[in-house]
């Protein structure tokens, strides 16, 4: 799981800005409503594609949850499982 973010993180800079469309997933509709200063379109929209390859719909539909509740992702991050 840490690598897929870290992943993603780095997907995320270098693609371009892509159009919000009617297929954006949960995980690139959270982030771009995030109050955070980094959640471009762009790199919403790689994160939201890096998961579709590598989670499954359960999986991103927890990960979805993470950008209204930021704790619990460092949780699962810290976990030892």
């Amino acid at each position: 799981m840490k690598s897929f973010l870290t992943a993603a993180l780095c997907a995320g800079f270098l693609t371009a800005l892509a159009p919000v469309g009617a297929d954006a997933g949960a995980i690139e509709r959270a982030c771009r409503q995030s109050d955070r200063t980094a959640a471009s379109p762009g790199l919403c929209s790689c994160i939201q594609k890096v998961a579709n390859r590598s989670l499954t719909r359960a999986e991103r539909k927890t990960v979805s949850k993470w950008f209204s509740d930021p704790h619990q992702a460092q949780v699962v991050r810290q976990s030892s499982s």
